[in-house]
């Protein structure tokens, strides 16, 4: 018997993801769809790009001790559950039954979410799919080709959780290596197309921020929800 099947025999679970795997599926869980979206509106709200790049660099120590308790506990208790069976050994069946239903809660109001801003950025790249309106809320239209975008989408989000975390990892996979090359594009173009003075004014005013550390907490009680989910 190999070591992998002796693994797997002896924690009841099958090791089927490899390194890339899982560095793959945190950060596409972390840097996803909202970030590309909501970027703008980040240092709009912190009043420029400086108060912005401090709440998520301020965020990201907050919420490093959590990452790390996270990983003793998985590797102290190697099962299937994650925070459902964390929870119910230090506290008990009746916790972690609560606790599941605000996670089921949680995520299910974070894929039609997700559905929503693939969507929207699809209908960005191509405006011809902002066409047939069906009606308007809080100002923004809803139209039909991509509200059949983003319905197409939930379904496959379905489908993927219903085959397993392995058709998760195929696709985080490949869109990580997307993203990453992305990145690393924008990233040469801004070494030569660039300039240190876009950065400036430091702070501006605005009507959600009326001062640098105003705006500057703005924008890190959001961290946290976008460093953990999207």
């Amino acid at each position: 018997m190999t070591g992998k099947a002796q693994e797997a025999t002896a924690s009841g679970m099958k090791k089927s993801l490899g390194l890339w795997h899982y560095f793959s599926m945190g950060f596409g869980a972390i840097i996803g769809t909202g970030w590309i979206i909501l970027v703008g509106d980040w240092m709009e709200i912190g009043g420029g790009p400086i108060a912005a790049l401090l709440a998520f660099a301020v965020g990201a120590l907050i919420l490093f001790p959590v990452g790390a308790a996270f990983g003793e506990l998985s590797a102290a208790i190697p099962i299937s559950g994650g925070t459902v069976e964390f929870i119910d050994r230090a506290f008990g069946f009746r916790v972690s039954y609560i606790a599941s239903w605000f996670l089921i809660l949680g995520n299910a109001i974070l894929c039609p979410w997700e559905s929503i801003a693939i969507a929207s950025l699809i209908g960005e790249f191509i405006p011809a799919l902002k066409s047939i309106p069906l009606y308007t809320i809080m100002g923004a239209t809803v139209y039909l080709p991509t509200l059949l975008i983003a319905v197409a989408v939930s379904g496959y989000i379905i489908y993927m959780n219903y085959r397993g975390v392995e058709q998760a990892a195929w696709l985080q996979s490949g869109m990580t290596k997307i993203l990453l090359l992305g990145m690393l594009t924008i990233f040469i173009i801004s070494l030569f197309k660039g300039s240190p003075s876009n950065i400036l004014p430091v702070f501006h005013a605005s009507e959600s921020s009326s001062t640098f550390f105003l705006g500057f907490l703005q924008v890190l009680v959001m961290t946290p929800f976008f460093y953990l989910r999207i």
